[in-house]
This record gives C-alpha cells, structure tokens and sequence, in this order.
C-alpha cells in the first residue's frame, strides 16, 4: 500500500493500478489537476481495505488487476460497502468486459492511453453526477419521512421514452391509506373515477414536457369507494435518451371537497324557490368545514382527539336533522332537545358515577341560531366530561338555556371539576371541541365567560339582534 500527500482542491481520489509506473503516472496527473491521492492500491484486496480507512471521494479503478480479484469484483464489493463512485482504467474494451463493467454502474471509462484532459472531464463528471445522486436520495429520504408524518404518500416513477412507466418507489402510507397496491398509482384507467380520468393524462402530458403540476382528481380504495386526492408532482432534471424521473406528494383531501361540495350546493339552492333549504344546506356546509378545520389546526392531533372530532361531527347531523326537519316547530320543542343533547352526550362519554340537570324551554330564534346554540351546549358538556367519565370521578353537570328581558340567549353549563376552565382559553382553546365551540360563539357575535371557584361555571350570552336566525 502506498500513500500519497499533496496539496489539493479538497478532493481525494484513491488509485488501483497493479502497474506501479502506471499508478505513478495517474498519481502525477492528478497532483497536476489539483487532487490530493489518498493513496495507491494494487490489488482488489488492499484496494477494499484502504477504501474504509481512507474514505476516498473517488475512486480510479484497473479493471484487469492481479490477484483473486479483478477491478470489476473489487468495484462491486465497494459499492456495497460504501457510497463511492468509481471510474474505471482500461486497455480492454471488448463487448464482454464493458458488459460486465455496465452491471456495476460505474460513473466512467477511461481508456488506455489517454490524455490528461479526458481524465480530468471523466472525474469531473463522475463527481458532479455523484453528488446529484446524493441530493436527491437525500430528498427522496426526507420526502418519505415527511409523508409518513403527516398522513400523506410520496412517490418517484420513471418513465421511459417509449411512454413505459413504472413505480421506482412509494412510501408505505399510500397502502395503508388507500388498500391498494403501488401499481395502483399508474394504472389510472383501473382506480380513477370515470368522471376525472382526462386528468391524470394531462398531468403526464405537462411532465413529459417537463412542467410541474398539480392536480385534484378522485381514485377507488379496495372497498369500492372514492377518495378525492391533490398530487403534486415534479419531473427530475434528464439528459437526452434518459428516461424521465417524477417525484410526487399526494394528499388526502376528501374532506375538504366534501365540505366545499355541500357548501357549493347550498348556495345553489339559495338561488332556486326553495331558498330556505338552501339556506339551511349552507349552514350545514359551513359548520362541518369549521368543524374540520378546528381540527385540523390541532398540532399533532391524537387518536382520541380524532374519535371526539369524529363523534361531534356525528353529532353535528343529528341535530341538524332534528332541527331542520321540524318544520316551523323547533323554537318550541328546543328545552326538548336541550336536554336530548345532554342525555346523549352522558351516554356516550359512559359518564358512570355522573349525573346532569337541564333547565331550558322554548326559544325565539331561527332554526339555524337553534342549531348553533344546541352545537355549543353539546360541546360545553363534552368538555365536561372530558377526562371526569373515564376517572370515575362522582359529580353533576347543570345545563341552562333561558331568555334575558332584553331578549339575550344565555347558556349556563355548570360542574365541579375546578380545573375544567384551564383549557376553556377564549382567547387560545386548547382542543378541537373548545374551538369550535368558540367559533360559533364568536359567529354569533355572543362572548364566553368562565367563572371559577370550587368547580367550573361557564357562561354563553347570546345578544338578541344575533338570534333571528
């Protein structure tokens, strides 16, 4: 083994090369062009044994070195072991060699003889190509782990010249979102609904002309049913005769197109005769994408985060459909469904050792006021049960509704947890359900007051030119 100090521009290339003049000849050139020589290596075995200790950033490799091993199965044991690209230094170049050479992916060939100006183009090159390589691992890496963390899938496909197209990678958030395979992602004819199938063709259409895109288009999950998805994709930077590569990011968005397609409907509606209905399919849009995004702003949110925005979305329909199906009878039947609110929200917290009372009759507002004042009592008893159902903790939960003379809507929600006011911040709610409790309070121009003491007293007051409805 032989060493090699010299000054350099940072770059060190390690030599293997049986012929010692030749090895000092390449040492000579390298010196010229200002890389340092990590060392001179002349056997495929010293040659593995410097690569570790040494951690060249390139490596020029005889292909027809002495010994058990020849340059070819001595690159192939260093690109397992570690990521260096290596060069190869041949007399030969016969279709047999260069084919076993191919298999090994080098970064270049350099034939013997050769100019000192072809030597310097190929390690340039293979260096320039190497550090691309790496950033864009590096990427891939990042975009994997980024996708995992936030729910959605990233993906990278190559696509041939000829059109060909195949699935490089996708991480595995895209299976347990969706139940299908990656084939999945290219096989658009099979898994996109019928009604969005032009998309994903122009969406190809614009890579191959190498433009990014976006595009929001629905795909079949194994059961049968539709998920709306926004896929952000990106073509990689090729030489000509390469094949294309696409990196991508896709979302869930089924949600969001949900809400939007209800709150589109409603104003349709409002345009039509039957203006009330769509005032009130309005309302509804309105109410679940404020419920989402009340959600969704939860940093990091918890599976039981996520099962309490999933049951006051639940409960979300079921007092609109009490309401709204009521006619012009809701006002007089609200101390009635008051207390259905409370006894259901007790029934699904399991409340045990707890109990409620409800005071509340009749009260003069519109059906949509109605709907958002019983939201936010459903939501205040939530959170009183919120962490006292589970514990077994004893105790009572009083519920008001009751009319000022001045026409102010009060709502009163009392229980002997002190510590319950802790998350009921108004000016910064700590949970899903606090929040949304908040925005409907705010969007009836109403204020939340928290008395505390030996429990916890909440206080709603509703003016009265926001209860018309």
């Amino acid at each position: 083994m032989v060493r090699s100090s010299h000054e350099s521009n940072g770059k060190r290339i390690l030599v293997v090369e049986d012929g010692l003049i030749m090895a000092r000849d390449i040492e000579r050139r390298l010196h010229t062009m200002g890389y340092g020589v990590a060392g001179l290596a002349q056997s495929g075995e010293e040659a593995i044994r410097m690569v570790t200790h040494v951690r060249p950033d390139l490596v020029l490799m005889d292909v027809s070195l002495k010994g058990g091993m020849d340059g070819i199965q001595t690159a192939q044991k260093i690109r397992e072991l570690m990521d260096i690209p290596v060069v190869y230094v041949t007399a030969y170049s016969d279709d047999g060699t260069l084919g076993r050479a191919r298999a090994t992916n080098p970064f270049g060939y350099v034939l013997k003889p050769f100019e000192e100006k072809e030597l310097r183009t190929t390690i340039e090159m293979a260096l320039y190509r190497h550090g691309l390589d790496r950033q864009l691992r590096e990427s891939e890496q990042r975009y994997r782990m980024l996708s995992e963390l936030t729910g959605s899938f990233a993906y990278s496909l190559a696509i041939a010249p000829d059109g060909t197209t195949h699935v490089e990678w996708v991480t595995e958030a895209f299976e347990r979102l969706t139940g299908l395979s990656a084939s999945a992602i290219i096989q658009h004819h099979d898994y996109v609904h019928p009604e969005d199938a032009d998309r994903p063709a122009q969406r190809m259409k614009k890579l191959l002309a190498g433009e990014g895109t976006v595009q929001e288009y629905r795909i079949r999950l194994r059961d049968g049913s539709y998920q709306w998805v926004r896929d952000h994709a990106h073509p990689v930077p090729r030489k000509q005769g390469e094949p294309l590569r696409v990196t991508g990011s896709v979302q869930d968005i089924t949600q969001r197109k949900t809400a939007e397609d209800l709150a589109q409907e409603g104003v349709k509606l409002r345009g039509d005769r039957d203006s009330a209905i769509g005032g009130h399919v309005l309302s509804a849009g309105r109410r679940v994408l404020l419920l989402l995004e009340c959600g969704m702003s939860a940093p990091g949110p918890k599976d039981d985060e996520a099962a309490e925005l999933a049951d006051h979305v639940r409960q979300l329909i079921h007092i609109q459909s009490v309401v709204y199906a009521s006619g012009r009878g809701p006002a007089a039947s609200f101390g009635k469904n008051v207390k259905n609110v409370v006894a259901d929200a007790f029934r699904r917290a399991g409340a045990g050792r707890m109990t409620y009372t409800v005071e509340a009759g009749s009260i003069d507002a519109g059906q949509d006021t109605l709907v958002d004042l019983l939201l936010i009592v459903n939501g205040l008893v939530v959170h009183s049960l919120h962490g006292g159902a589970g514990s077994g903790r004893k105790g009572t939960v009083d519920v008001s509704v009751r009319t000022e003379a001045n026409g102010a809507i009060v709502i009163g929600v009392d229980d002997e947890n002190p510590a319950g006011g802790k998350e009921l911040d108004a000016k910064k709610p700590k949970n899903p359900s606090v929040r949304f409790v908040q925005e409907l309070v705010d969007g009836l121009h109403g204020k939340i007051e928290i008395l505390k003491g030996e429990g916890t007293a909440v206080r709603v007051r509703i003016p009265k030119p926001a209860c018309g409805g």
